[in-house]
């Protein structure tokens, strides 16, 4: 049996500034080149902006941003 994790708006916010700090320095720390090394970061992102999303909380744009960049670097790889 999975129990329900319930989060608070506190907690929320908490995780909504977290993850657009965290995403804002990637984005300004990463060229475009070096982003595939970043996978395990996204993947994580990723878990905790599914948690958002979950409780019906919108996505930071910094997170949208390096997500995207993230993306069109990698596709040139697969």
């Amino acid at each position: 049996m999975t129990e329900e994790l319930l989060f608070t708006t506190q907690d929320l916010d908490s995780l909504v500034a977290l993850i657009n700090d965290f995403a804002s320095e990637l984005d300004l720390q990463y060229e475009d080149s070096d982003l595939h090394a970043l996978e395990p970061s996204i993947t994580n992102l990723g878990n905790v902006a599914r948690v958002l999303e979950q409780n019906e909380y919108p996505l930071p744009d910094a997170y949208v941003h390096i997500l995207e960049r993230y993306r069109q670097a990698t596709a040139s790889l697969a």
